[in-house]
């Protein structure tokens, strides 16, 4: 939920930090595909396993049972506003 100039400037930084590469779309000059350098999916990588780390430490202390009915409900939520959002339909997990 940021503006158009906000991704902008965030994407130039990340250009800057060699973490994506940008590339224009051949007929629209105001679009452009952003994909991960390898640096940026090294980088990501690191992140998310640190951020999977944090939140089953976070979870740890709630019961299987209930994480398991969090994540089903979760899953139902998902499936049902995705039409409503005009999103594509998103696979269970």
């Amino acid at each position: 939920m940021v503006t158009g100039g906000n991704v902008t400037g965030l994407t130039d930084q990340l250009v800057a930090e060699g973490l994506v590469a940008r590339r224009g779309i051949p007929g629209d000059r105001r679009a452009y595909n952003v994909r991960l350098t390898p640096k940026g999916k090294r980088q990501f990588e690191a992140m998310a396993a640190e951020h999977e780390t944090w939140i089953v430490a976070l979870f740890e202390r709630f019961p299987a049972h209930e994480r398991e009915a969090l994540g089903e409900s979760l899953a139902r939520l998902k499936a049902a506003l995705a039409p409503a959002l005009g999103a594509p339909r998103i696979p269970d997990v």
